[in-house]
């Protein structure tokens, strides 16, 4: 009888030891890496609504003339309706304001990808004395739907090999 007692209480205390180290590690998965979204181009992804905008940014040079690049896609039909921004300092302030072109009232066909430096696609032209490549601007878009969204956008050099079919009259 006593070597049935100590198998037991061994048994037991084995099972419970089992139980609080499966509770234990299975937090280790929680906030994994592979549960983040990633986002494997220089530029910024949002959602406005339902309208996606991905790899937003800018495609510059250093007179301060660029080009406005995205693709859009909206599951109704839509506008872009306005873009307006300003060029940022190094340290995160306000610089000048930008001239932006092209953008306002720019259609949006229903589930049709829009890329905005696709061949025979619109161009919205970006200017500012303070646009670098190298910084950021801040850009608000507003959709014709009434959605609206403001957000820091980096801006790519137009010498840099991958932009230059993209924006080739700024790379000249």
């Amino acid at each position: 009888m006593s070597r049935t007692r100590p198998s037991r209480l061994v048994r037991r205390a084995g099972v419970a030891a089992a139980l609080g180290a499966s509770l234990i590690l299975t937090g280790c998965g929680f906030d994994a890496q592979t549960l983040r979204t990633y986002t494997p181009a220089h530029g910024v992804n949002v959602d406005v609504n339902d309208i996606k905008v991905r790899n937003l940014l800018v495609i510059a040079n250093s007179a301060g003339q660029g080009r406005l690049s995205a693709s859009i896609v909206s599951p109704r039909a839509d506008t872009l309706a306005n873009v307006t921004g300003y060029a940022t300092n190094q340290d995160g302030s306000q610089a000048a304001p930008l001239t932006i072109t092209g953008a306002t009232g720019l259609p949006l066909p229903p589930n049709k990808l829009v890329v905005l430096t696709g061949e025979g696609a619109p161009l919205v032209s970006v200017t500012s004395p303070a646009l670098k490549p190298g910084l950021n601007v801040t850009l608000q878009l507003t959709f014709g739907s009434g959605g609206a969204k403001e957000l820091r956008v980096p801006v790519m050099d137009a010498q840099d090999p991958i932009y230059r079919t993209a924006a080739p009259e700024l790379s000249r």
